[in-house]
């Protein structure tokens, strides 16, 4: 009969062989070989996606806890007249975007509106404005003119 192993062990088996090889890991383990082997390519139930994850956890959980201490050390800082606030202030504003990050959080923010200059969104004197505000956008940044160009044309196709 064959024997069925935990998440935890396969977890286990796999993180020792990719530190020592499957062949110790299996030893060490007392796990088949070809078992650990097989794990490790990726079959079955994936322990390498279950350590990534809570290796990711793990992290992020430690990155929260990073941004709770810089939170209060910058909270704290505000009433000590010699402490630095722009470094502590720094040091939350980088574990925050990580943490962010590595959580699936929001890391950017970013709006778009479709203005249609001729569709009586803006009276003629605003729509001249804004072409003429665009003309010169063009004229000192040519690069940011022709990627838009490209996107305009890259829509039409």
């Amino acid at each position: 009969m064959n024997r069925t192993y935990t998440t935890a062990e396969r977890t286990e088996a796999v993180a020792l062989a990719l530190a020592v090889g499957p062949v110790k890991a299996a030893k060490q383990l007392n796990i088949p070989r070809r078992t650990v082997a097989y794990w490790c390519a990726g079959h079955g139930p994936s322990p390498v996606a279950i350590i990534r994850e809570q290796t990711r956890d793990e992290i992020a959980r430690k990155l929260w806890d990073g941004v709770s201490r810089a939170l209060d050390a910058v909270i704290a800082g505000l009433d000590d007249p010699k402490a630095r606030l722009s470094d502590k202030a720094h040091a939350l504003q980088v574990l925050s975007e990580r943490h962010a990050l590595l959580s699936g959080g929001v890391t950017a923010r970013t709006e778009s509106a479709n203005l249609n200059v001729s569709g009586g969104y803006f009276t003629d004197e605003e729509a001249r404005g804004f072409r003429d505000w665009l003309a010169r956008i063009g004229e000192e940044h040519p690069d940011i003119l022709a990627a838009a160009q490209a996107e305009l044309d890259e829509r039409e196709r």
